[in-house]
């Protein structure tokens, strides 16, 4: 027994220390695969999926089975060998660590797999707006990579065709005012969102725009496009009409964002014209 009792002594402190170090070494990987990708010292594929979904998930049960093993080993040699040895805190917050990592990579996957992904949302399916030629050129892609029809999810069907039976109330917005002051309230409305105005031109009624996401730096694109309704015979109806798109750059689940963006874009635009010619620009 008193051999037996040394095995455990020699576990207890050997988990207990490797525990100790899973405690910066899970947190730590992870951060290394956000800010790795986020700071493009490699691409979201091998952060993203490489690091965080496929090593992550062993590094998630190396630190829980190690906490678990130390657990038991502590527990063993208090009743095997009639004393307390070994610090309870370090097992324990590697095991909430990792059990954290799993309920996080849980919830994520399983929203991920919850509905079809949508990387592209226009309030124009049959004619959605479109990018300028610069913007190509900056993404490094040609325009026919990016027309709706092409552009499909991972079941083969439109993202057009997702979009109207994920998100069937998103349409164009039409506004009682001028194209100058709906253009001057779109701009506005996508500052207050936080998207990043790139090239705007009130006289062609356009504007694009880009976000970065905190986690892994994900990016969307956005165009948005405004024009002119003439009124009928009876010099009634006329004002504006309002279109966006939003894209996932990255080809990964965006977890429904961009669809919600535009609904939000939306729904600040129907608010008081008055605030938005001081944002000219």
């Amino acid at each position: 027994m008193t051999r037996f009792g040394a095995l455990l002594h020699t576990c207890v402190s050997m988990l207990t220390w490797l525990s100790g170090m899973l405690i910066l070494v899970v947190p730590g990987w992870f951060l290394v695969a956000v800010l790795g990708t986020k700071w493009e010292f490699w691409d979201w594929r091998f952060g993203y999926l490489t690091l965080t979904q496929e090593a992550g998930f062993y590094v998630l049960l190396a630190g829980m089975v190690t906490a678990a093993l130390a657990v038991i080993a502590i527990v063993l040699h208090r009743f095997v060998v009639k004393q307390d040895f070994g610090e309870w805190s370090a097992p324990i917050i590697a095991l909430v660590l990792s059990l954290a990592g799993f309920g996080w990579m849980w919830f994520v996957l399983d929203g991920q797999s919850a509905q079809p992904a949508v990387l592209e949302v226009s309030t124009d399916l049959e004619r959605p707006p479109n990018f300028t030629t610069a913007f190509y050129a900056r993404r490094g892609t040609d325009r026919a990579t990016m027309e709706s029809e092409v552009r499909t999810g991972p079941d083969g069907r439109s993202f057009a065709t997702l979009q109207a039976e994920l998100y069937p109330g998103i349409t164009s917005l039409y506004l009682d005012a001028p194209v100058d002051i709906a253009f001057q309230r779109a701009l506005l409305s996508a500052r207050e969102l936080g998207l990043h105005v790139s090239t705007a031109s009130e006289r062609s009624g356009m504007f694009e725009a880009a976000t970065e996401g905190f986690w892994y730096g994900f990016r969307d694109d956005v165009v948005v496009r405004i024009e002119a309704i003439a009124p009928d015979e009876a010099g009634e109806g006329g004002g504006s009409r309002v279109d966006i798109r939003s894209i996932a750059r990255e080809d990964v689940h965006d977890g429904g964002r961009n669809a919600r963006r535009v609904e939000d874009f939306l729904v600040m635009m129907q608010g008081e014209p008055e605030a938005a010619p001081a944002q000219a620009g």
